[in-house]
C-alpha cells in the first residue's frame, strides 16, 4: 500500500511541476478513487472467497483466523480497558482519506 501511495505522490509532484496544482489535484482525484474502489473490490472479493470452503479443514480456519485479523483492527483509547474495533469499511475509509492528503500535499 506504500509504494502504490508513493507512486500517486511521485506522479502528482511530477505533474506539478508543469501543471498548476488544483489541475493537478482534478486530474489525480478520480484515477485514485478508481485504483482504491478497484482495491476495495478485490478485497472484498478475496474475502467473501475464503470464507467458502470446507469449515473443517485446518487451512480453512487459518484462513478465516487471518481474514478476522485483517478485517477487524483493535485501537487502544484513552481509557486502557475500552478498546473500539474498526471495521473493514471503517478501515477502507482511512485508506481512502490518507490516499486524498497524499495527492493534495504532494501537488503543492
Amino acid at each position: 500500500m506504500f509504494s502504490l501511495m508513493f507512486g500517486f505522490m511521485s506522479t502528482t509532484a511530477f505533474l506539478s511541476m508543469w501543471i498548476s496544482n488544483t489541475a493537478t489535484t482534478a486530474m489525480m482525484m478520480p484515477i485514485a478513487q478508481a485504483v482504491l474502489a478497484q482495491l476495495g473490490q478485490h478485497h472484498a472479493a478475496s474475502t467473501s472467497s475464503g470464507e467458502s470452503g470446507d469449515a473443517g479443514s485446518p487451512a480453512t480456519s487459518d484462513q478465516h483466523a487471518k481474514q478476522t485479523d485483517e478485517s477487524s483492527y483493535r485501537v487502544q483509547s484513552t481509557d486502557p480497558g475500552e478498546t473500539s474495533a474498526f471495521d473493514a469499511s471503517t478501515r477502507h475509509a482511512i485508506i481512502y482519506l490518507v490516499y486524498v492528503v497524499s495527492i493534495i500535499y504532494a501537488s503543492k
